[in-house]
Formats: C-alpha cells, sequence, structure tokens
C-alpha cells in the first residue's frame, strides 16, 4: 500500500475519538463525561451533509477546551501520531496555534516543548511517522496590542524552537483564521520577520478570499498555499504559481464542507495540474470532516475519475514539499 505525507493538517480538529475521552479525564471529567462516545462525535465532526463554514468552525470549540495543559497536548501529538501512522502516513506536519493553548496559564514556549515531547515519545516508542510542527500565526484585529504580541511572540518562539529542537521537530509558521475578515496583507509586518529569520512558512490563502491573497501570501514568501481554491481565476497566478514551484495543500471533503467549492465537479486539481503547479492532498482536520488521507484520494476518483497516474504524481509532490 502506497505511504503517505501530509502536509495540511490541525492539531486540535484531527484528536482521535479515543484521545478525546482520554482528554476528558484528564481534564477533571469536564462537563459531559458521563455521555457515550455517540454524544462526544457530534461535537467533533460535522454533519454528513456539511455545507456551512459555521457549522463547521463549532467543532472546534470543544477540543481546543481539552487542549489546556502540557500533558494534553503531548498527548494529543502522540495519539495524533499513532493515529496516523494506522492510516498509512510516513511523514506529517501537524500545525497548531500555541497561543490558543495557553489558558490555563501556559506559555508559547511551554505549549511547544509539550508539543514536541509528544513527537519525541513516538520516537523513544519507534512508531514509523516523522512528524514535525507547524505554528499558526492567527488573523485577527492587529490594532488589538495583546493579539499583535501573541502573534508576533509566535515568530520569535519558532525561531529559538528550531534552535533548540532543530527542523526534525518545527518545520517552520502558517497563517490561519477569517481569511475573508482579515486580509492576508494585515500580516507582512510577522512573515518579513519570519524571512529576517529565516523560518519557512506557509500561509492559508485563496480559501475564504480572492486571488489576491494568494498573491499577498506568496509576496511575503510563503513556501506552499494552504488550499489556494481562487488561484484557479486568475490565469497569471497560476502560471507563476508553477514557474516557481509554490505548491498547493489541498483538502478536498474541508473544502466542499466550508463551501470553497460547491461541487466536486469545480473543484480545480486538475487544472492547476494541467498549470504545472506541484498540488498536495491533505485532510486538514481529520476529525472534524470525518477522514482520512486515503479517503481524501477516494472521493477524487469517485467524483472527478483522478487516475493512477496522477495520484502517483501527487504523492511524489508531497514528498518533494515538505517545509
Amino acid at each position: 500500500m502506497n505511504k503517505h505525507h501530509e502536509l495540511h493538517i490541525h492539531l486540535d480538529g484531527s484528536l482521535p475519538y479515543e484521545t478525546v475521552l482520554k482528554l476528558i479525564k484528564m481534564n477533571d471529567g469536564a462537563d459531559i463525561s458521563h455521555k457515550l462516545p455517540e454524544d462526544i462525535h457530534s461535537l467533533l465532526t460535522v454533519s454528513p451533509d456539511c455545507r456551512s463554514l459555521n457549522e463547521y468552525l463549532e467543532k472546534f470549540d470543544f477540543p481546543l477546551s481539552l487542549l489546556q495543559t502540557a500533558d494534553a497536548v503531548q498527548l494529543a501529538v502522540h495519539d495524533l501520531g499513532l493515529w496516523l501512522s494506522d492510516k498509512n502516513v510516513e511523514y506529517a506536519e501537524i500545525r497548531f496555534a500555541p497561543q490558543l493553548h495557553t489558558g490555563k496559564g501556559l506559555n508559547q514556549e511551554a505549549v511547544v516543548t509539550a508539543a514536541v515531547n509528544g513527537i519525541k515519545q513516538l520516537k523513544s516508542e519507534g512508531a514509523p511517522i516523522d512528524l514535525r510542527l507547524i505554528f499558526c500565526l492567527m488573523r485577527g484585529d492587529m490594532t488589538d496590542s495583546a493579539k499583535y504580541e501573541a502573534n508576533m511572540e509566535t515568530v520569535h518562539i519558532a525561531e529559538k524552537c528550531m534552535n533548540i529542537f532543530g527542523n526534525e521537530m518545527i518545520a517552520g509558521l502558517d497563517l490561519a483564521g477569517a481569511e475573508a475578515l482579515f486580509p492576508t496583507e494585515d500580516f507582512r509586518e510577522f512573515f518579513e520577520e519570519a524571512k529576517r529569520l529565516k523560518i519557512p512558512f506557509t500561509i492559508h490563502a485563496g480559501e475564504a478570499a480572492g486571488p489576491e491573497s494568494i498573491w499577498s501570501a506568496i509576496d511575503m514568501g510563503a513556501m506552499r498555499i494552504g488550499h489556494g481554491i481562487a488561484a484557479a481565476k486568475d490565469e497569471k497566478l497560476m502560471k507563476y504559481m508553477a514557474e516557481r514551484g509554490i505548491a498547493v495543500e489541498m483538502c478536498p471533503t474541508s473544502n466542499l464542507q466550508t463551501m470553497a467549492v460547491t461541487d466536486m465537479k469545480e473543484y480545480p486539481i486538475r487544472k492547476f495540474m494541467e498549470y504545472g503547479i506541484p498540488v498536495t492532498i491533505n485532510t486538514d482536520n481529520t476529525t472534524v470532516s470525518g477522514t482520512d488521507i486515503q479517503k481524501e484520494f477516494l472521493l477524487l476518483r469517485e467524483t472527478i475519475g483522478l487516475t493512477e497516474e496522477e495520484e502517483m504524481k501527487i504523492r511524489a509532490n508531497s514528498r518533494k514539499c515538505h517545509l
């Protein structure tokens, strides 16, 4: 069976159900500890016919509330790594926002250290998977000094932790959040600092905004683009991305559920490939979307007739396009 490389997967949206049950116990029982796993399922995974960004985003609140201690973060990274390995993933870049895990007193460095300890635990157990971490900056109102400082701290924590743990643990940075409300261009200062510090990064762009968001991300120095659906509207942009080898992290099931596309017949993956853009296939949020990497390829086979040759090319892209 083919081995996969996952380049776009969020920690809080991809917690295995068994891990959530462990986390509930670690969080002093939480309010729903008496409920059955089927009830927990409804808190974590969207309905099969989800076509709403609001429904999709609601599913992050509960798992994030469970990831506010060092032990919880370590467990989450460790267990997700095991789950991915069981799904035939041999390499994954797991992304999360350290600033969103400080609700119970951890600082960002402690959050990152806990995540690294999850990887170290996997390595000590001989798990057949290579995990790296990507730290997300969060979109928001940067006139709010606390939000600004949290993002800048994430940049500097990335540099510090890359120096401590090396790029065998830390892959780089990302920008996530409400793209339609907070334009990519508004976050240029943070990525200029990342470039100065020689930190590689990807940026979510072209999912909820147009091609201009992707242009901004590329101009800032993004090595990859998260989702990137809107690039299909701009021929010049597609040619530019192809010429420079800027990869797109595509997430088919998630893109359907959040209405980035309304029908897989509109999905621009083959168009991107025809232009020569390095396309990768990813899950985004395995638990929220109820998916895994094998299901993503199956969806493309069934809906757009993705060929074996195209699959091989996509998997090769994923192996070449690590941060």
